[in-house]
């Protein structure tokens, strides 16, 4: 049966052309603008409950907590519809009293929908060239209707998921179209009006729903590495009539929603959480743009959106956020006033993005335990320590959806309510990979046992049937062979053989060992430092390249260091690209950019295989000593051995010329893979290798 429904991330390609002109009254002096916001979250539909979503629900609070937290929204001015309440009049009604009824010239408006979406055909007035319409699917929308199988009556909506029904779109006047969408926007009377969607439009599967193996594996292969598309015009002179627009996909697009907290948990060395009621997930869009939105960031959108296209695509999240409107160069969630342009040297870098250490604020205390909650929405990870002045508190398990965690008190001095500490050490260690174990066959069958057996919860853990959906690889039978499908991570595994369980075992083992590695590497983080390293791949973040091409790297960074870039290519090869034999001295000064290869000296050529590549910048105060990892003194470092061993060894390297120079760890911690926060930072280039032209 034809899915009618797309229930994932919907990119309103063309949403919002305001045709409304405003009514310009001047404020008094002593009357400063206001920020109002409405966010809307719809978790579950009420005739296809099947189809109930979780990341809206942490999308929601997570970005509400940002607001107020880093934007200086008054919670007074935020409205939030969710659940129930996320009816069509609901959201409508929304609309209407926090933003037009209340909005003033000058003032910020904020709407942000994390949901399902779908297309409709275009409804009157005919404006589509696609002759579609987007669409919001509410609460109360009937998306499911036609004839039913069992009486062939006519569907009502009631009871008709699945295959109960034969088919038919959705019924458009249950939905909240683009077209009443425009309408609405063009009301509120203020020319600063900005728009986050994290929704996309899918014909063939939905957001949260039973999977689909047709748009799980279809991941953005063949689409172009962009920073998010733009259409519009970008000039900031006379009115903003335009809503700023940020969605998370193209109209054509699927996007994801994620369980990202899970993998915070895992990295922390939490594997469990037995208060999140399962809900772990968020929407990638949101999870990306509240990364990008921390603390001492000050970017414009168009920068924000940039760094979130990276992520996404890093992740190899089939998706490609959209970014629509006028006045994309003005800095994120601020008044209408245009960013100062960065330094002629920064180039196409823009400003340094350092967020400062991370934060958490203590609700509760009692004795040696407390609780924290998370300040601008980025969930806090297990194991990390959060201090200031002789407050030291280590995180453990989280609390109802995660924006709160418990604490252990460090040493004799009180944890004090409402005191917000900083984060100085966190743990770095690989989060199990979530594997799913497909296909018919005894096989298959004793496959999943035997990896079980071996798994001990560790490198990789074997997921149920209803959480394949949000697995990092599939291994399936097909025929003679096993294969080995990542689905959201930085290279592609090759195919394991064997006729037996016993023999495919080791090798199946073996690949999941050099895939735990690669992706800790591809995705170590710093989200603490107190300094910034940026790199770029022929100039861009992100960038597609073909075997054998020549490629350039571009590095800066915000203060004295050392430089490393290690390069993971498609088959898990772990290369050491710099310092080199030709550039042995890899000491940079603060914001001076540096150039690789050197001019005329040597050429850094891509030798494949094809696939998704990631050069992963790791800046350092004091200096590590990579020479020891090296098996091969040529003129790279490749750091051959097992992938594993490799990673093991970086880490440690790392770990130990950074805590060498940092504050000794407070009493009572508890983890011997805790790392200082101060004195390192990490940056990502990527590349997509295609093949050989």
């Amino acid at each position: 049966m034809k899915n009618t429904v797309t229930a994932t991330l919907t990119a309103f390609a063309a949403l919002v052309i305001v045709l409304a002109t405003f009514a310009h009254v001047a404020r008094a002096a002593d009357d400063p603008p206001r920020k109002f916001a409405v966010l809307i979250g719809v978790t579950a539909l009420k005739y296809t409950p099947s189809r109930a979503l979780k990341g809206p629900a942490n999308d929601i609070a997570r970005m509400r907590d940002l607001l107020v937290d880093r934007f200086a929204f008054s919670p007074a001015d935020i409205v939030v519809v969710e659940k129930q309440a996320a009816t069509k009049a609901g959201m409508i009604r929304a609309i209407e009293t926090q933003l037009i009824a209340k909005a003033r010239p000058g003032d910020l408006c904020l709407l942000f929908y994390s949901g399902h979406g779908t297309q409709v055909p275009d409804q009157p007035p005919l404006d589509e060239a696609d002759g579609l319409d987007e669409a919001l699917v509410p609460y109360d929308a009937n998306i499911t209707h036609g004839i039913r199988m069992d009486t062939h009556k006519p569907c009502d909506g009631t009871n008709c998921e699945g295959d109960k029904c034969n088919g038919g779109d959705p019924i458009p006047s249950t939905l909240l179209i683009d077209d009443d969408l425009n309408v609405l926007l063009s009301r509120i009377k203020t020319d600063n009006v900005v728009v986050l969607l994290d929704s996309c439009h899918s014909g063939t599967a939905t957001r949260g729903g039973a999977t689909d193996k047709r748009w799980l594996r279809a991941r953005a292969i063949d689409q172009p590495m962009t920073t998010g598309a733009q259409t519009s015009s970008d000039d900031l002179g006379g009115d903003l009539l335009e809503p700023t627009v940020l969605t998370a996909a193209a109209a054509s697009q699927t996007a994801k929603d994620w369980p990202f907290l899970a993998e915070q948990r895992a990295s922390g060395g939490q594997v469990r959480d037995p208060v999140s009621g399962g809900n772990d997930n968020m929407g990638a869009f949101t999870y990306f743009l509240l990364e990008a939105l921390q603390p001492g960031a000050n970017e414009t959108y168009r920068q924000v959106m940039a760094h979130v296209a990276a992520r996404l695509n890093a992740r190899e999240f089939s998706q490609t956020p959209q970014i629509e409107g006028r006045g994309l160069d003005r800095v994120f969630l601020s008044f209408a006033t245009a960013a100062s342009k960065p330094p002629a040297n920064e180039g196409t870098f823009g400003p340094f993005r350092i967020s400062g250490a991370m934060e958490a604020q203590i609700v509760s205390s009692q004795g040696k335990t407390a609780r924290l909650r998370a300040v601008g929405g980025r969930p806090l990870a297990s194991g990390s320590i959060f201090a200031e002045g002789t407050v030291a508190l280590q995180v453990g398990a989280s609390a109802g959806n995660g924006s709160e965690f418990g604490g252990t008190a460090l040493g004799t001095a009180s944890a004090v309510p409402g005191q917000v500490l900083k984060e100085r050490f966190r743990r770095i260690t690989a989060a199990p990979l979530r594997v799913a174990v497909t296909g018919p066959g005894g096989i298959a069958t004793g496959l999943e046992t035997a990896l079980r057996a071996a798994s001990a919860g560790d490198r990789f853990r074997i997921v149920s049937a209803t959480e394949t959906r949000d697995c990092d690889l599939d291994i399936s039978k097909n025929g003679g062979q096993v294969i080995v499908t990542p689905y959201r991570n930085q290279q592609k595994l090759s195919v394991a053989t064997g006729a037996s369980v016993a023999a495919l075992v080791p090798s199946v083992l073996s690949l999941l060992d050099n895939l735990t590695a690669t992706t800790l590497l591809s995705r170590l983080e710093n989200p603490s430092s107190e300094f910034a390293v940026d790199v770029r791949v022929n100039g861009n973040e992100a960038d597609e390249v073909a075997i054998d091409d020549t490629v350039t790297f571009t590095a800066r960074a915000s203060r004295d260091c050392y430089l490393y870039l290690v390069d993971i290519d498609p088959a898990g090869k772990i290369t050491v690209l710099f310092p080199n034999k030709f550039s042995s001295s890899n000491k940079l000064t603060a914001d001076k950019i540096y150039n690789m290869p050197l001019p005329d000296v040597y050429r850094l050529r891509i030798e494949g295989p094809a696939g998704p590549e990631v050069v992963k910048a790791i800046a350092t105060v004091a200096p590590l000593r990579l020479d020891v990892l090296a098996q091969d003194k040529g003129e790279f470092a490749p750091l051959s051995g097992k992938a594993s061993d490799t990673a093991r060894l970086l880490l440690q390297q790392l770990r130990q010329a950074v805590n060498a120079s940092a504050s000794p760890l407070p009493a009572g911690a508890k983890g011997a893979d805790l790392t200082a926060t101060a004195g390192w930072a990490t940056a990502s280039a990527y590349l997509r290798v295609l093949p050989k032209k």
